[in-house]
């Protein structure tokens, strides 16, 4: 069942015409089924319809974590969570774990939720926790301000590999070491990509949120050009940028309303029941499409946008969120993540990457340490991701949550350069669950040491792991899956020899 209107439009009445069928679709009052009904309706086959999604722009936050962050108390893995006899505490080989494993909430997806992590919970099904990434390689116990999952094939040697350093004012102190890659940085090639489909659109940014001078996060564009989002060092002039800017409706989307609207009216009860949506789909379909030419006609009225958060907004981020260990001048982690929700839900830009540190935590870990690690990520996780809902965009937008300079070890005397290194992906586009696994090998001291069990590739944990570093996920292939999550064609990326050979982690995503 094809669009004779849209046949015979010409190319670029095509791609306006896609572009704000995109902006319809996304809207909070048009019904998730009508999504694929229409992709199916204009373009028929399914290589056509995955085209078509490809080439929407979708929104990304990505927010890198320094100092050895760990997500170890926001969901522990299953086989720390199901071991009878565990010697906790906060000293030696003891797991770096205060709540006791009964209390752990289980969700399903092989989620074991602590204290902390329990907001979570509404949304395990797009959360994905994987820390048996590549581990960092900084020479003072992991310190990276790179990392091999955000840059594969990052690398003390030029060899024409391009300066990973050069616009984040490093002083080459605290894991700030002379990094080449060629390899972009997630957020910077979605920066790209974003503007390589709509050249118009507003640069994306970064705040630069860390809060020790001798610490910094790279952000990179390897060899892609144009690439670089804004650098704002004070949240006053990341507000300040998005001044004077404006909420309003493509004047396209309000003079093609009727063509719109005939288009949703041509997607019958009988071809949403073909589809399988849910019965109340198919039914309300004409109602709601009826409705909705009168409110695309009214989409004109410009409305000043402040990005600043209101005091009401101020005490929803901040409820329940620690303070940030070094507590100098800088933003907190909930005013960041406000910040990011509110730039995106006004489709002010499509990227915004965040920086943020805890403290740097040497020897023995204490539950204060622990627990405010989870709050600052887990609290401000849960909500973006009800906020992004609320606005009706959670499902274009993919959340990447990096360990950026390495994770530690279960045990609570560890170091960044062992154990664990960790992403957090939440998205629609995310199949969620805790991937991978930690388990006891056996006693040592007053604690324990581990098994790293790696996923297969259909998911679940590999039955032998290893007590050592050696097996962990390829840097490569997490890359390329957010890649993939985010919507980057692989034409982008694929002549990069760094990315050769490693497998997408498919199980990561929803097909």
């Amino acid at each position: 069942m094809k669009f004779k209107e849209f046949e015979e439009m010409a190319p670029l009445q095509r791609r306006q015409f896609l572009k704000v069928m995109g902006t319809v679709l996304a809207l909070p009052f048009t019904p998730k089924g009508v999504q694929q009904a229409v992709t199916e309706v204009l373009f028929g086959e399914v290589a056509y319809a995955e085209a078509f999604a490809a080439s929407q722009a979708n929104f990304f936050i990505e927010i890198n974590l320094r100092d050895q962050f760990d997500f170890g108390h926001i969901a522990v893995a299953p086989g720390l969570a199901q071991f009878s006899g565990l010697k906790r505490g906060a000293m030696g080989h003891q797991l770096a774990l205060f709540d006791d494993p009964s209390t752990l909430m289980r969700t399903g997806n092989r989620f074991y939720l602590t204290r902390e992590g329990r907001a979570l919970a509404p949304h395990v099904s797009n959360i994905a926790i994987l820390e048996l990434c590549e581990l960092s390689m900084g020479t003072i116990h992991g310190h990276e301000a790179a990392n091999a999952i955000r840059s594969p094939g990052r690398s003390y040697s030029s060899l024409g590999r391009p300066a990973m350093w050069t616009l984040d004012q490093p002083n080459k102190q605290g894991g700030n070491e002379y990094h080449y890659s060629n390899v972009p940085t997630p957020g910077v090639l979605h920066n790209y990509y974003m503007k390589q489909l709509s050249p118009s659109i507003r640069n994306g940014v970064i705040y630069k949120g860390i809060s020790r001078e001798i610490h910094t996060v790279y952000h990179h564009a390897g060899h892609l050009q144009n690439a670089q989002p804004n650098r704002h060092q004070t949240i006053s002039t990341l507000i300040n940028t998005f001044n004077g800017a404006t909420q309003t409706q493509s004047t396209f989307l309000a003079d093609n309303a009727n063509l719109i609207t005939r288009l949703l009216k041509k997607i019958d009860e009988r071809h949403l029941n073909r589809l399988r949506y849910e019965r109340n789909v198919a039914s309300e379909h004409g109602q709601e499409v009826t409705a909705l030419e009168s409110v695309l006609i009214k989409q004109k009225e410009q409305v000043p946008i402040n990005i600043a958060l209101t005091p009401q907004e101020r005490s929803y981020w901040s409820s329940g969120v620690s303070g940030m260990g070094h507590g100098t001048n800088t933003a907190q982690i909930w005013e960041q993540c406000g910040l990011a929700v509110n730039i995106l839900k006004h489709d002010l830009c499509k990227t915004v990457i965040l920086e943020f540190d805890h403290g740097d935590i040497h020897g023995d870990r204490s539950e204060a340490q622990l627990r405010a690690q989870g709050t600052q990520a887990a609290l401000p996780l849960a909500r973006m991701i009800e906020q992004l809902k609320a606005a009706g965009i959670f499902d274009r937008t993919l959340i990447a949550m990096y360990t950026t300079d390495g994770g530690r070890a279960p045990h609570s005397d560890s170091w960044g350069d062992q154990g664990k290194n960790g992403v957090i992906l939440a998205g629609g586009m995310i199949k969620g669950g805790y991937y991978g696994d930690i388990r006891v090998a056996g006693n040592i001291g007053n604690g324990h040491f581990w098994s790293y069990h790696i996923p297969d590739a259909s998911g679940n944990p590999i039955a032998q792991g290893t007590t050592g570093n050696a097996s962990r996920v390829s840097g490569a292939s997490i890359w390329k899956t957010v890649a993939r999550a985010m919507g980057v064609p692989e034409s982008v990326y694929g002549n990069l020899s760094e990315l050769n050979g490693a497998p997408y982690l498919n199980y990561l995503l929803r097909s």
